[in-house]
């Protein structure tokens, strides 16, 4: 019994030690690279949710500059929001998640998520405005600028 649970442990080692070594031919994929929206314009439709609607909350043409590792949104500019940071993270094959807070003494927060795939976005925001009230969105849009390089 002795001898053959050697074996097995060998066996096993021989395994384990093999399933960590490249499949011959297979070439390590490199880390995903950064999203780089430097310097890009996205043209962006915002949509209000049903129940923002029957508040009076209407669908709005947006557009999104990102500058100077900021972004902003040209419809909240005049409403008090500044550029702001945002974040970016992968979350699949050419697949990006896009994060932006932003916040108006005047307007309220507001918070901006997207999910970007090559050249289009898709997402959704929320504006929590100074009343208490809580508007939601979703927005769907296109690059129309890419980053120079």
């Amino acid at each position: 019994m002795r001898r053959h649970t050697g074996l097995l442990a060998g066996l096993m080692i021989g395994v384990l030690a093999a399933g960590m070594q490249p499949a011959q031919g297979y070439e390590a994929q490199p880390p995903a690279m950064e999203l780089n929206l430097e310097g890009t314009t996205w043209d962006v439709t915002v949509f209000p949710s049903p129940e923002a609607a029957q508040h009076g909350e209407k669908s709005f043409k947006d557009t999104f500059e990102f500058q100077d590792h900021k972004v902003a949104m040209s419809t909240c500019v005049p409403k008090g929001f500044r550029p702001t940071s945002y974040s970016t993270a992968p979350i699949g094959d050419n697949r990006w998640m896009f994060k932006a807070d932003q916040e108006s003494m005047a307007a309220g927060k507001t918070f901006w998520n997207g999910d970007i795939l090559e050249g289009t976005i898709h997402g959704y925001l929320i504006w929590a405005q100074p009343t208490g009230e809580i508007a939601r969105y979703t927005l769907e849009g296109r690059r129309v600028k890419r980053a120079a390089h």
